[in-house]
C-alpha cells in the first residue's frame, strides 16, 4: 500500500474542506509527502500519537511509544532544525493538521 497516496487524499479532503475551490495536486502530494517524513521520523524516536490519522498508518506505535509529547523527544539541532523546515513547509502550504 502507498502510504502517501493514502495520505494524500485524507489531505485533499481536509485542504477541500477548508477551501472548496479546490487544493492543487502538487500541493497534496507534497503535504502527504512531509506529514509521512515527519510522523516517520517521529515514530522512530518513539513519539506516542494521538490523532486517529497518525494511529491510523502507524497501529504499532501504541507499543512501542514513549513520549508523549514531540518537544520532549531526543533530538540532535541538526534534526531539529530539518523537522522545524518540514513543519514550516506545511503551514505555508497550508497543510492540514490530520
Amino acid at each position: 500500500m502507498n502510504h502517501v497516496a493514502v495520505i494524500g487524499a485524507v489531505v485533499l479532503s481536509a485542504l477541500t474542506s477548508i477551501n472548496p475551490a479546490g487544493a492543487y495536486t502538487w500541493q497534496v502530494e507534497r503535504c502527504a509527502e512531509l506529514y509521512m517524513t515527519r510522523n516517520t521520523f517521529y515514530d522512530n524516536k518513539g513519539l506516542c500519537f494521538t490523532r486517529p490519522t497518525a494511529i491510523q498508518y502507524f497501529p504499532n506505535n501504541k507499543f512501542t511509544c514513549t513520549i508523549r509529547n514531540s518537544a520532549y523527544l531526543p533530538m540532535s539541532q541538526k534534526e531539529k532544525q530539518w523537522v522545524d523546515r518540514i513543519v514550516a513547509e506545511e503551514r505555508a502550504l497550508g497543510c492540514p493538521r490530520i
